[in-house]
């Protein structure tokens, strides 16, 4: 008996992980004055869930200007998450379509590359479905 090892519950955890990490860094990289918190000189941290600038209102859960950006460049190009699968196609279609991170994925947040061996194919997720890119 073969042990399955790629699950639906490894792309709820590791994609949907993933991906809340990439949209910090994309949304406080593209607009860091709504979508992040600032300049951290001026922070005064609310409740462990994020900051204020200075005494204002506003609470900012998104990342500082210092952790995006070094002289006005951004470290990091914001795009969204690429993510490569070693497994069967049709492994991977059914953990995505039990998966939180279904939406991501059909949304384009999240573009997964799957590298089908047995199929000697790759496979990459467009317009709402998987299409060949390369032949192995």
């Amino acid at each position: 008996m073969k042990m399955q090892i790629f699950s639906h519950v490894s792309l709820m955890g590791l994609l949907v992980v993933g991906e809340w990490i990439n949209l910090e860094h994309y949304f406080s990289t593209v607009d860091n004055k709504v979508y992040g918190a600032g300049s951290k000189v001026y922070h005064n941290v609310v409740s462990k869930i994020g900051v204020y600038n200075g005494n204002y209102s506003d609470l900012k859960i998104g990342l500082p200007t210092q952790s995006v950006f070094l002289e006005g460049e951004a470290y990091h190009e914001p795009v969204r998450l690429l993510t490569y699968m070693e497994a069967p196609l049709d492994t991977v279609a059914k953990a995505v379509e039990n998966s939180i991170a279904k939406d991501f994925i059909l949304n384009e947040w999240i573009r997964p590359i799957i590298i089908d061996k047995a199929a000697k194919k790759v496979y990459s997720y467009e317009f709402g479905e998987f299409i060949v890119i390369k032949e192995l």
